[in-house]
C-alpha cells in the first residue's frame, strides 16, 4: 500500500480512528494498559491499584474491550491484547521521540523553579492535632481534633457514641461487598453532624457533587469549586479552628493542620501505615459524595442530662437503618444482605478488600457503641434505666464476638481467599449477629422509655 492510498484510507476513517483514540485518552485506560501488560490481573486488583470506585473502572474495561484492547482471560481476569501492545507501543515511543515530551519537562523544571522562588503563604495551627488509629476515617479525624483541643474525655468512643457514627453501622451496599459502606450514609450524615455539634463544631462546607465530577478529569468548574473549600479552609486556619476535611485519602476523612501555598497540611490515616503526610494540592482532593469540611470554632461545656438522652435517641435512629441511601441496607438487615452477597453474588461482584474493610469498620463501631453504653449506663447508674444500657452494651459486646470471628476468616487486606467454603462460613456468622443487633436496638428503646418517663 503506497503512501497516497494510506492517505486515502485514512480520511475515509477518521471518524472510527477518533474512536480509537477516545478509547485510550484517558490516564487511568493508559494505566490500565500498563498493569496487564505482562500479567492478567483480576478484577479486585485493579480496583485497588487505579484507585477506581467500582462503576468506573467497568467502564473504563468496557470501553477497552470494546476495541480489543485488552480481552479477559481464565476468571475474570484480564490481558492486553496483540492490538492493544502494538498501540500502546506506538504511544510510548512517540512520547519519549517527540518534541512535546521536551516541552513537557521544560514546563515542569519552570513549574519547580517558580514554586521554590515564590514560597506566598504557610500558616499552621497552634495546636496540632493529630489523627488517632481509626478505621473509621472521620472518628479518628475528630477524635484528633478533640484531643488537641485538650477535650481528652472525647477519646474515640465519646465521639463514636455523641456523634452516633458508632450506631450507623452497619451499612452495606446492595449485591456487592463494595468498600464504600463504611461513608456512604445518605442522611445518616445529617444526624451524625447534629451528634458532631456536642462537640463543639458550628459550622460545616458542604457541597454535595461528587469531586471530580468525571472519574479522574477535572474542570474548570471543578477547580473553583474546590477553590471555595480552600479559601473556606484557609479562614479557618488563620483563626486557628481547626478543620476535618474529606477526600485527603483516596476517599476518607482526615485533619487540615494548615496551609502551604495552594496546598493542604495534613495529618491522616498515612501516617499509621509508615506513609508521609505530604501537604495536598487544593484540587488534588479524591470526594465521592461531595465536598465537606467541618470546623470547629467553638467548645461546648458540659454534656447535661437532656444531650445525653438525645444522644441515646439518635443512636437509637441510627441503628435503625431507615436513613440510608437507596442503594445500600442498614440496621441488623444489612447482615443479612452482607451475607446473600457471599452466598448468592457472582464472583465478579465480590471483592475481598471490601469484604474484610467493611467488616473492620463495623467491629470498630460495635467496639464503640459497646463502650459508650457501658460509660452513659455508669454516668446515670442510679437510674433505672441504666440497667438496660448495661444489657445493651453486653449485647453488642457478643456482636463484636461474632465480628471478630469474621475477621479470622477474612483478615483485613486488598486480595484473599475468597473460596466458597470461607464465603459460606462468613455468610452463616453474620446472620447469627442479627438477633444480637434487634436485641439490642430494643434494650436501648427500653432505656429511653424509662428515661423519659
Amino acid at each position: 500500500m503506497n503512501e497516497k492510498t494510506i492517505e486515502l484510507d485514512f480520511l475515509g476513517s477518521l471518524a472510527e480512528i477518533a474512536e480509537i483514540t477516545k478509547a485510550i485518552s484517558h490516564e487511568k485506560r493508559l494505566k490500565i494498559l500498563t498493569l496487564v501488560m505482562d500479567e492478567a490481573q483480576d478484577f479486585s486488583s485493579l480496583l485497588a491499584k487505579t484507585e477506581l470506585q467500582k462503576t468506573a473502572l467497568s467502564n473504563h474495561l468496557s470501553k477497552m474491550l470494546q476495541f480489543n484492547l485488552i480481552k479477559r482471560v481464565g476468571r475474570g481476569k484480564y490481558l492486553i491484547t496483540a492490538d492493544g501492545h502494538k498501540l500502546f507501543t506506538l504511544i510510548t515511543s512517540f512520547y519519549h521521540e517527540a518534541s512535546v515530551k521536551q516541552e513537557l519537562e521544560r514546563k515542569k523544571l519552570i513549574h519547580r523553579y517558580t514554586y521554590r522562588r515564590m514560597k506566598k503563604m504557610e500558616k499552621k495551627l497552634t495546636i496540632e492535632p493529630t489523627y488517632q488509629p481509626c478505621w473509621i476515617s472521620y472518628l479518628g479525624s475528630v477524635s484528633g481534633v478533640m484531643k488537641a483541643l485538650g477535650k481528652e474525655e472525647h477519646d474515640l468512643v465519646n465521639t463514636g457514641g455523641y456523634t452516633g457514627y458508632a450506631f450507623a453501622l452497619p451499612n452495606v451496599a446492595k449485591g456487592s461487598t463494595c468498600p464504600s459502606g463504611p461513608t456512604a450514609l445518605g442522611k445518616m450524615w445529617q444526624e451524625i453532624m447534629k451528634g458532631t455539634d456536642i462537640l463543639g463544631y458550628t459550622k460545616q462546607f458542604d457541597d454535595p457533587s461528587c469531586y471530580p465530577t468525571q472519574e479522574g478529569r477535572i474542570t474548570p468548574e471543578d477547580r473553583n469549586r474546590a477553590n471555595k473549600l480552600f479559601q473556606r479552609v484557609q479562614s479557618a486556619i488563620d483563626h486557628d479552628y481547626p478543620v476535618v476535611l474529606w477526600g485527603l485519602p483516596i476517599p476518607e476523612y482526615g485533619i487540615v493542620t494548615g496551609y502551604q501555598d495552594n496546598s493542604y497540611m495534613v495529618s491522616t490515616f498515612r501516617s499509621l501505615v509508615n506513609q508521609p503526610d505530604e501537604p495536598v494540592a487544593f484540587d488534588a482532593l479524591q470526594a465521592p459524595g461531595g465536598l465537606h469540611a467541618v470546623i470547629f470554632e467553638n467548645q461546648t461545656n458540659e454534656i447535661t442530662a437532656s444531650e445525653d438522652r438525645n444522644t441515646l435517641q439518635r443512636a437509637i435512629t441510627l441503628a435503625e437503618g431507615h436513613l440510608t441511601e437507596e442503594n445500600y441496607v442498614a440496621g441488623a438487615p444489612a447482615y443479612e444482605e452482607w451475607a446473600n452477597v457471599l452466598e448468592k453474588a457472582p464472583q465478579k461482584n465480590i471483592y475481598y478488600h471490601g469484604n474484610s474493610y467493611v467488616n473492620e469498620c463495623i467491629l470498630e463501631a460495635k467496639s464503640l457503641a459497646a463502650a459508650f453504653l457501658d460509660r452513659l449506663a455508669k454516668k446515670y447508674q442510679s437510674e433505672p434505666f441504666s440497667t438496660y444500657l448495661i444489657e445493651a452494651a453486653e449485647t453488642f459486646n457478643e456482636v463484636v464476638n461474632l465480628l471478630i470471628s469474621f475477621q479470622k476468616i477474612f483478615p483485613f487486606a486488598f486480595e484473599g481467599d475468597l473460596s466458597e467454603e470461607k464465603r459460606l462460613e462468613g455468610a452463616k456468622i453474620l446472620r447469627k449477629i442479627i438477633p444480637f443487633e434487634e436485641k439490642a436496638l430494643t434494650l436501648m428503646k427500653k432505656a429511653l422509655d424509662a428515661w423519659n418517663q
